[in-house]
């Protein structure tokens, strides 16, 4: 989402804490206004003006005056004043509207450099007083163009591009039954282009560059319980206290900032696909004809948990330097699918808090006690899949469960099945004698041990049996590879 989005939304929220002004607009009312915004912007002169004009209030933020501060660090920037309508719906209730294009200049010599076009913003949303967030909001931008630069000294010089022909956004907001809000989220990208280069270097004497173009991107997201109140409370804490200096001189404070924002939300979902993936690089040309991919993941609580899923359909990968019996054993299809669940991050982010408030760095027996917390049951529970891979002539499913921990061996299970085994063996043949010496013995190998299922298909039953001891189909593999 572009930057004036973002002013947008949190000038918006600036108003929340402050009553609802009658109509028409006044200039007293708009005096209040900037009193409430500089509660969050500070008071650094020429960076918030509002003013009355009808039944609304115009609201210009300018940052500009904000990069004299990183003047002596070798900082410069400009960046486009953005525009506010604010308009009193009642009811405790805004509406909030943008319109413009936006521009943000950023450089550090020889560190660092950004320059982030927007050709148009819009964005329209009203705002609630009660939820402290949007009860709805929608937002298109067009002609984005993004351009960095970053840099180590004695290192390659990194550049970044990334370009975004139009973007839509909508959201909905509603009070949550265990606090906070309750939202969803709807994107629709389209045109996105993104290049990645590095400059020669003594390590890398060839420049090394990658450009990843999607068709289109379209994705829901959904937040259960985020704090919006102790988040926004946390931002003007900071900016009430801008220096580290300021910061440490009351860590107490800043501890009960972040305890109040936490645990920042409950869960977090998000789901989408895109199409046309293409992927170009000095070593040839690949991508996917379709995606989508799936993210779970709760907030700062004490029931952890983290799923990733990504499957790519008609996938391309860069043939041109390949021997010419690879390809056919490429997938076409693939499918990644973990998740990770029993760590506790409420525990130890109140362990961390309270040492951050006493201001004390943990000792080793308080950071055992740390790592004990994030793992009340000393172990880590990782499932895999559904998941594989699938071409022309073969196809491959896994699903794992594997439970481990700083002080146990993993153990857990797999289940494995694979069909066109014969298929793949057949298209070994063209492979040189050293490939095939190596992987057809173990492929016939896993084939003796497997399974047989119907349609040609051989299915596998792993148990990591602890003490390293793997069984496939109920045989030890550890007495094989041992020699028993």
């Amino acid at each position: 989402m572009s930057l004036a989005f973002r002013a947008g939304t949190a000038l918006s929220l600036f108003i929340a804490s402050g009553p609802a002004f009658s109509e028409p607009a006044t200039p007293e009312g708009a005096t209040r206004l900037k009193e409430l915004f500089q509660t969050y912007l500070g008071n650094t002169p020429d960076v918030i003006t509002v003013t009355p004009g009808g039944e609304n209030y115009r609201a210009v933020v300018d940052p500009n005056p904000f990069f004299a501060l990183g003047a002596e660090a070798g900082l410069t920037g400009t960046v486009t004043p953005m525009t506010l309508t604010l308009t009193d719906q009642g009811g405790g209730k805004w509406g909030v509207e943008q319109d413009e294009p936006f521009a943000l200049t950023i450089d550090v010599p020889d560190v660092f450099s950004l320059d982030l076009r927007i050709a148009q913003s819009r964005w329209s949303g009203v705002f609630d007083e009660a939820l402290i967030a949007f009860e709805q909001a929608e937002a298109e931008i067009s002609g984005m163009r993004l351009e960095e630069t970053f840099a180590e000294p004695g290192g390659p010089k990194m550049s970044i591009t990334y370009a975004i022909d139009e973007m839509s956004y909508v959201s909905r907001a509603t009070a949550a039954m265990g606090g906070g809000v309750d939202a969803t989220m709807d994107y629709k990208v389209s045109g996105i282009v993104e290049t990645i280069s590095s400059a020669p270097n003594p390590d890398m004497p060839i420049p090394v560059s990658a450009t990843f173009t999607i068709d289109s991107y379209d994705a829901a997201g959904e937040v259960k319980g985020m704090r919006t109140q102790g988040l926004y409370a946390l931002l003007s804490w900071f900016v009430a206290h801008p220096s580290e200096e300021e910061i440490e001189a009351d860590l107490a404070g800043t501890s009960d900032a972040i305890a109040a924002a936490l645990p920042i939300f409950e869960a977090l979902h998000l789901s989408g696909t895109f199409d046309n993936l293409d992927v170009v690089t000095p070593f040839g040309a690949g991508g996917a004809d379709a995606g989508r991919f799936d993210i779970d993941l709760n907030g700062v609580v004490g029931e952890g948990r983290l799923r990733e899923m990504v499957a790519l359909q008609g996938l391309r990968l860069p043939e041109e330097l390949m021997p010419d019996w690879v390809p056919q054993l490429l997938p076409d299809e693939v499918t990644l699918d973990f998740a990770v669940s029993g760590f506790d991050l409420a525990a130890p982010a109140a362990m961390l808090l309270e040492a951050m408030a006493e201001n004390k760095e943990p000792d080793d027996a308080r950071q055992a006690e740390i790592l004990r917390a994030l793992l009340p049951d000393g172990k880590l529970h990782v499932t895999f899949g559904p998941a594989g891979a699938a071409s022309d002539i073969y196809d491959v499913d896994i699903e794992a469960e594997i439970v481990a921990g700083p002080a146990d061996e993993p153990a857990g299970s797999a289940f494995i099945s694979a069909g066109g085994i014969e298929a793949v063996l057949e298209a070994l043949n063209d492979a040189p004698d050293d490939v095939r010496q190596g992987a057809v013995p173990a492929i016939m190998m896993m084939r003796g041990i497997a399974k047989p299922e119907e349609g040609g298909r051989y299915s596998w039953d792993v148990e990591f049996a602890g003490e390293k001891k793997v069984l496939v189909n109920g045989i030890d593999l550890t007495a094989l590879s041992k020699g028993q």
